[in-house]
């Protein structure tokens, strides 16, 4: 569930979005990480990956905002998350690289903007 979650603020941690999902939570990157420790092909990855996720999440915010109960809500959380999970892994990425990266990237403005490069001019 954290890697489904973390899939659907990814836009927001990059500061790129409006509207996430789920509220972003506090995560300490992993020590040993650094701006190096991803190459420009995984950062490349990453990017595209984001792109999709925005755009299913864009897709399902109306839906939660207009959800009748919990349950409603619970069902467009989980058909969401399930979409993003398939976008990350088509882009050739597991969830938990996803999530490492994400992670990496909101603790490091360097990895961030080498990321917002990528979305900006993809290749």
């Amino acid at each position: 569930m954290k890697l489904r979650s973390s899939m659907m603020i990814a836009i927001a941690a990059l500061g790129l979005a409006s509207a996430p999902l789920v509220t972003a939570q506090t995560v300490q990157p992993p020590l040993e990480q650094s701006a190096n420790a991803y190459s420009d092909a995984d950062l490349r990855q990453f990017a595209a990956a984001v792109v999709e996720v925005q755009r299913i999440t864009d897709t399902y915010v109306p839906q939660m905002r207009s959800a009748a109960s919990a349950e409603e809500r619970d069902l467009v959380h989980a058909a969401a998350s399930m979409e993003m999970t398939r976008a990350v892994e088509k882009e050739g990425m597991s969830p938990e690289k996803f999530h490492d990266i994400l992670t990496l990237a909101r603790a490091d403005p360097e990895v961030a903007a080498r990321i917002r490069a990528h979305i900006l001019q993809p290749q």
